[in-house]
Formats: structure tokens, sequence, C-alpha cells
């Protein structure tokens, strides 16, 4: 027989009813809504014990079923609505996380991108850290001392024309070309200095490397400064956000999201090199550096300073709404191009390596990215239409598509087995040049394997383009040129165009550059000349007529198919072109929609309303990319 366990009474506990705070208790909360709706602000009640929460910052609600996360917008004495008012669950930051101008900025990015806007917010601000809070208290009492010397150090740099523009307090809106054969990062210090004498000035660069590039620079020259960037401790970056936020002057460091700091009404914007994949944000909704800064540029002076820039800025160039000012270049006096006969580029090297480090730039990284049959000149391919490779000289042949592994390769065609190189990598052509140039030392930077700098002289640098180390070359060599630039993808040239133009920047005064492309080409006589607004002003002018950007904008939207066909009749009922890019009936597909700039908001507004109704039908969102860096 069981054990009988003795009874146990159930204790019921009773809410602790709460009271509102004697001093404005009413405030308004934008919560982060678990799913896309109309409304984005709400009504709470402060209880006791909340009396100091700040505009601005954060706390937690009670929103249906749930608790989320949500931003004090303002406080008040009585409450704008009727009926009974929650009140919230507790106050998460003693400071404010978010200004009332990024709040604002964030909701208007909102309506632009058919999304909401703490996914905007949430690209601001890092996880809160209450660590990182106590930490930026500390930094507010000592603050950024004041950089003495910057007039002093630009005027050796900048010319007195422009000099005298920075430290004009109007808003400014100017494109700065850096020129050939000088160092971006001390130009774009030296104006941004400048702008810091009198207020904040937040320098968006496109990855780490560069962020490195300027702190060095800085630290060498004694200036304080900020960082924000998501490789940091999260209590470090969230200390340094805060005090990022409430800088009144001086430098601040940062990657793409610090274009989504708070800015003050004399505060500035510097971006370098717009036009690089890494000011493009990945995740949906997506967004660029570039698009949030001209828009911020209404209200806050932005410098953009590029090697090559984006056909989107020379469009506002030539519409007035960006000022142009372009330095003086310095004319390479070895320039070598592709000639018919294909002369050898080992003399070249030769003579850079007497004079320093040569830098050999190629297509791609691995061993061997394409071969054919040597004895009959068929391509290696896999029978599921994949192309073969080899990733390093011991590997057997890998298909490029579905990995499979050819342990007995033999050509389909002529049973031959030996290959014929069609692409050959950069750990390929290392090998290559250290058999052509024994004395010399061969390193190779690609993919994760990068180089940030190189040590020593004579030494050759063989890197994929994007890759390259920092520093100063005697001789710089652009391989495979033809090919990158024949690339069909949206912004494909902009992208060789402005790393062309970057390693330019590194060449010693009086070295040698090689281009493999003939010199008839416009590209070729564009390098030449050193005019990369020119090259990117004839690209602009032939979108026109493709509906391509800066004069059409692009959304493209990954769901299934079927309903890609009624969103794409929808939105085709509306005048606006729509195309599904991919036919086949498939999990998920895509449809390409352009729109004219001028109907940006009517279509963002259309890709609101179904997503809305998708919510409330419990159907997945759809996965949305505005002005995506790619369309392939």
């Amino acid at each position: 027989m069981a054990e009988v366990k003795p009874l146990k009474l159930r204790v019921e506990r009773s809410a602790i009813k709460r009271s509102l705070a004697a001093v404005d208790p009413y405030i308004e909360v934008l919560v982060r809504t678990p799913f896309l709706q109309s409304q984005e602000i709400y009504t709470y009640g402060l209880p006791i014990g909340s009396e100091d929460a700040k505009v601005g910052a954060l706390v937690s609600v009670p929103f249906g079923n749930q608790i989320v996360e949500g931003v004090i917008l303002s406080r008040s004495a009585t409450a704008s609505v009727s009926g009974e008012i929650k009140l919230i669950h507790e106050v998460i930051s003693t400071q404010a996380v978010f200004s009332g101008e990024q709040i604002s900025f964030s909701r208007t990015l909102a309506d632009r991108y058919a999304a909401d806007s703490w996914s905007f917010l949430s690209s601001a601000a890092p996880p809160y850290s209450k660590d990182g809070e106590r930490k930026s208290l500390t930094f507010a009492q000592k603050g950024i001392v004041p950089d003495l010397d910057a007039l002093e150090s630009a005027a050796k740099l900048l010319p007195s024309a422009l000099l005298r523009h920075l430290k004009s307090k109007e808003i400014s809106r100017d494109l700065l070309i850096l020129p050939s054969q000088a160092d971006g990062y001390l130009l774009l210090l030296a104006v941004a200095r400048v702008r810091a004498l009198t207020s904040k000035v937040i320098v968006v660069l496109p990855d780490l490397k560069d962020l490195e590039a300027c702190a060095l620079a800085l630290d060498s020259a004694g200036v304080s400064y900020l960082t924000v960037h998501s490789h940091q401790k999260k209590s470090e970056r969230f200390a340094n956000y805060l005090a990022a936020n409430s800088l009144e002057m001086g430098l601040v460091l940062t990657l793409r999201n610090g274009v989504l700091l708070n800015l003050g009404a004399d505060d500035s914007l510097v971006i370098l090199n717009e036009a690089e994949s890494h000011h493009y944000e990945q995740r949906s909704p997506t967004w660029n550096s570039r698009d949030l800064a001209l828009l911020r540029s209404a209200d806050h002076s932005v410098f953009f300073l590029s090697h090559s820039p984006s056909v989107e800025l020379v469009r506002q160039v030539e519409e007035r709404w960006l000022s142009l000012f372009t330095f003086t270049s310095k004319k390479i006096r070895s320039t070598t191009f592709l000639t018919e006969n294909g002369d050898s580029i080992f003399p070249l090297i030769e003579r850079g390596l007497r004079q320093g480090n040569v830098l050999i730039s190629v297509g791609r990284a691995g061993w061997i990215n394409g071969f054919s049959c040597k004895s009959c000149k068929n391509s290696a391919l896999c029978a599921c239409g994949g192309r073969l490779y080899l990733p390093d000289s011991t590997s057997k042949p890998l298909c490029k598509i579905c990995s499979t592994r050819f342990l007995d390769w033999h050509c389909t065609w002529c049973n031959g087995v030996e290959i014929w190189s069609t692409s050959k990598g950069a750990v390929r052509k290392a090998a290559e040049f250290g058999r052509a140039f024994p004395r010399a030392k061969v390193v190779q930077s690609s993919g994760e394997d990068q180089l940030q700098e190189v040590l020593g002289d004579n030494t050759i640098v063989v890197a994929t383009l994007g890759s390259e180390p920092l520093g100063r070359y005697a001789a710089i060599l652009i391989l495979d040129a033809e090919s990158a630039y024949s690339q069909v993808d949206l912004r494909s040239q902009e992208e060789v165009r402005l790393q062309w133009f970057k390693l330019i920047s590194q060449l010693t005064e009086g070295g040698i550059l090689y281009l493999s492309l003939p010199a008839q080409s416009t590209v070729a006589q564009g390098v030449l000349k050193s005019d990369p607004y020119d090259l990117a002003r004839r690209e602009m002018e032939e979108r026109y007529s493709a509906k391509l950007p800066p004069y059409y904008r692009t959304l493209l939207i990954e769901a299934p198919f079927e309903d890609l066909q009624s969103i794409g009749e929808l939105v085709r009922e509306r005048g606006i072109e729509a195309t599904l890019i991919e036919g086949s009936q498939k999990k998920s597909s895509k449809l390409l929609i352009k729109f004219a700039v001028s109907e940006g908001q009517d279509c963002a507004a259309l890709i609101s309303s179904v997503q809305r109704i998708r919510a409330s039908k419990k159907q997945n969102y759809l996965g949305l990319k505005f002005d995506s860096y790619s369309i392939t």
C-alpha cells in the first residue's frame, strides 16, 4: 500500500498594489512591440520609487502577456489617454540611452524602410550594460582633452580655402575627393580635428582596419578621442556609446552604426569611402551609412571623403546639394598598361624591389580556382554543373557547388589527366613569384588571413582586392583588372574603382603603377588622369535608362514563391516595376522592385501594410532589402 503523504495548504499571494509617483507620473513610451503595427507609442504610469526616471531612459513595460522593452519619450502630470493605465515593470537605465533627436530620426527611418523604429534604435545603441553605465559616469567627469595642435597640423595638409571653410559654423555638405599618392587617413583626420575644435565630430569608417589606422595616427599626434565599435567588450562598448552620445566637443571613431549616434545642432559627420560594402547593413531592414548621412545633412554638417565616390554622391553634387572639393593630385610618372603582346611584368617587379616593397593585387584567393584539360582545353566541371577547383597544392579537385571531391579526376571528353590552370588564386601566384624572385620575401594577404601591415623592405605582397596591407609601396601591379571590372552586379564597377584608387594612394612618390587594362580604355584613362569623379559620373549617366540607382531605388523581397506572385501583382497595379528574379517554385524566392526615388514613401507604406496584414494572420514577415549592395 502506498504511503499517504501529509496534505499541504496552498498559499495564494495577492499582488502588491503599487501607487503612482507624486511628480509627473505619466509617461509616453516608445514600445518595442513584438510585431509590426501602426501604433508604437503608449501611455504608462511611473510607480513610487521611479521618480528619477529620465526621458530617453530604458524601461520594461507590460504589453499583452509579455514584458517588453521601451524608451521614455516624455513625462507629464496628466495622462494623455482615458481609461486604465498600466504601470511600468521597472526602470532599466539610470541615464538617457537615446536622445530625442535619435528617436525622431529612427521614426523617420521606419517610414522609409517599412520597418519599426526599434529596428534602428537597436542598431544605434549596443546591448545595455549596467557596468558600462557606471563606467560612462567616470568618463563624463574626465572628458576629452582639447586638441591644441589641430589648426597647426591641418594647415600643413589642407589648402587655406578648405581650412577657412572648415572653421565656418554654417552647415556644410561636402564631397572631398582624396588625392593619389597621399595618406588619406591624415587628410581625413585633419578635417575632423578642425571641426572637433568647437563641436562633436563622428568619424564613420568602413572597417576595423581603417579605425585602427586612424587611432594609431591620433595616438602618434597625442590627440584624445573615443571609439565605439562591435569588437569591444560589452561594458566598454556601452560605456563609450553613452559617452559619445553626450559628448559636446571632440572626436569619435566608429564604424557603420555610428551614423545613428546623437548629433547636436553644430555637430558633424565625417564618412570615409562610403561606397565600400562595409558601409551597408546586411540584415533586414537594410540601410547604408551614405543614405542615412544624406538624410541627416539637412540639419547637420556632413563631409564625405572618398578615393572614388558612389554614383549617388555624384548625383548630389550635380544637383548642388553637395559641394565638390578636389585636392591637387601628383601625376604618376611611371604608369604601364596591358599591351597586345602581353609584356612581362617581372622587370617592373624587379625595379620596384630595388626601391622598396612591391604590391601585387590579384582577383581571387586560393590556389587554383578553375582549370581545364591540358589536352583538349575543355573546362573541368562536376555533374551538377559546378566548376572544379584546387584549394591548395596537395588537394584533389573539388566542386564549387556541391563540394564533391574527385580522387581520380580525368577529362570526360578525352580522358586526359593533366590540368591547365585557367584561374590562379593569390596563394598560387605567391608561390610562382617566390620562385621567380628567390631573394625577396613573398607574403600573401586575402580573406580571413589578412595582413595589417608589411614590416621591412624588399617584400612582395600578393593580395586580393580589398585585402591589401597598409603601407607605402614602390611598385603596385593590379592584375586581373579586366575580369574584375567586367563583373555584372549593381556595385561591382564602383567597388573596383574605389579599391584601385585606394591602392594608388599607397604608391610612393616616383613609384611604378601597372594596370592590366588596355591604355585606350575609359577606366585606364581615368586612372591615368587621377579622375575618379569623372568615371563615376559616366557610370551614373549610363544607369538612367536601365532604371538603376541613383535615379531609382531597389527593394529585394524574399518570401515563398506563391506569396511573391500576389505581392508582385499588387505592386504592378500601382505602376511600379516588379520582377521575379527566381522563377522556379522554391521555398524562398526573390522579387525585385524598382521605383523612382520620388515614389519611395508610397512604396514603403504599401509594403508596411502588407507586413501588418501578414502579422495579423500570423504569417512570417517578408525579408526586405532596401537599396542593398548586391541584387544577385
